[in-house]
């Protein structure tokens, strides 16, 4: 079941910690989690990734950036 849609919607819903029904419901409105700041979000406010399977980031816009901002370093 894990290499289906609904099998990998199961495991998504199970690490956020709801339903299966209101995950489904989040994504068809036009959320997407953001796993920094826990929440759902408008799907605009994620930029484009080439390696996430819906081509959006999983950190939402300001998650990023404050990520981002946190791991650098400037060269002394």
């Amino acid at each position: 079941m894990v290499l289906t849609k609904i099998g990998g919607q199961k495991i998504a819903a199970g690490k956020i910690g709801i339903s299966v029904e209101k995950y489904q419901e989040n994504l068809k409105s036009g959320l997407k989690w953001c796993f920094a700041c826990q929440s759902w979000l408008k799907l605009s406010l994620f930029n484009q990734s080439k390696n996430a399977r819906d081509g959006k980031d999983n950190r939402c816009i300001s998650c990023r950036r404050a990520f981002d901002n946190k791991r650098y370093q400037s060269i002394p």
